[in-house]
């Protein structure tokens, strides 16, 4: 692999990845409800279905997926469920908060450390449940690999650089959120915010409902 090609896809999937999609979303919002050592587990949650969905698509599943409408729609329709699950989640939250902030007492302390694996999951669900990024990593990898050197070393590269750029993106995501939230002095701010997360995920839902059954 040349170094033009590789700079090439690396400004090419950093353009990608920057565009906020559901999983940045997930790691904005988390950056404005927890403290940076908690709400980096989504960065590393969305990362980490990536990977997974990665590896799909590199071992073929990816076209048995594409090729069975019934799989295909039956995981577009659980991932769209969750979508709105979690948009749900997010307005019905604004009205349990309290007094929100990123400063805890020793009990929120305690509670979120337990529930890392909660803040991870968030995102990984998220981020593994759109069927398409299947079919996205199928189709961009080969533009990228070139037939005259080794292509199991071209692909290694292009999968790491990958998931070194997301990591980076989404985790810059939360310290943002987690900077942005620092500078909000009333509650109804971080309130809005929750508030415009639950609207985009549950339309974002929608548009996924709409279609399957379009």
């Amino acid at each position: 692999m040349s170094i033009f090609t590789l700079l090439l896809y690396v400004f090419t999937i950093t353009v990608l990845i920057v565009i906020p999609g559901p999983v940045a979303i997930v790691c904005l919002n988390q950056g404005t409800k927890y403290p940076f050592k908690y709400s980096i587990f989504s960065a590393i949650g969305g990362t980490t279905a990536s990977c997974v969905i990665i590896f799909v698509s590199i071992i073929g599943l990816g076209s048995i997926i594409y090729s069975n409408s019934t799989i295909f729609n039956g995981l577009k329709m659980a991932g769209g469920s969750y979508l709105l699950y979690l948009g749900i989640s997010y307005l019905s939250n604004i009205r349990k908060q309290g007094n929100a902030g990123l400063t805890l007492t020793t009990n929120q302390e305690n509670y979120i450390h337990k529930g890392r694996k909660k803040i991870f999951m968030s995102a990984f669900l998220v981020g593994i449940s759109n069927p398409k990024d299947i079919i996205f990593f199928v189709a961009l990898f080969p533009q990228f690999i070139q037939p005259n050197t080794s292509k199991i070393m071209q692909l290694f590269i292009l999968v790491l650089t990958w998931i070194v750029i997301d990591l980076l993106v989404m985790t810059t995501y939360v310290a943002g959120a987690n900077n942005i939230v620092k500078r909000l002095v009333e509650q109804r701010q971080i309130h809005r915010l929750e508030l415009v997360t639950g609207i985009i995920f549950i339309l974002l839902a929608c548009i996924v409902m709409w279609e399957i059954f379009l």
